[in-house]
């Protein structure tokens, strides 16, 4: 059985967000407009089934705004963090 994972992290600039993780690259993978704000899909890898999806805390206040305040935790690890 194949599945997907998606994370979703609220946060206040979204552009600053994918921009950074760009950085480090991630590959943006889907944008979607979501009423006066971008939500934008990111992954590590374009094949794989693991993705974060970066939402205006804003936007997700006004139309969820019992999830607003959840925050994840990730780990990210490398084979060789001086690279």
């Amino acid at each position: 059985m194949a599945f997907n994972i998606c994370v979703n992290l609220y946060v206040k600039e979204v552009e600053k967000e994918v921009d950074f993780f760009r950085s480090i690259g991630f590959l943006e993978i889907e944008r979607h407009k979501m009423e006066n704000s971008d939500s934008v899909v990111i992954a590590p890898l374009s094949d794989g089934n693991t993705f974060l999806q970066i939402w205006d805390i804003e936007f997700i206040k006004k139309v969820s705004p019992e999830v607003a305040n959840d925050k994840p935790s990730l780990l990210f690890t490398v084979d060789n963090i001086e690279e």
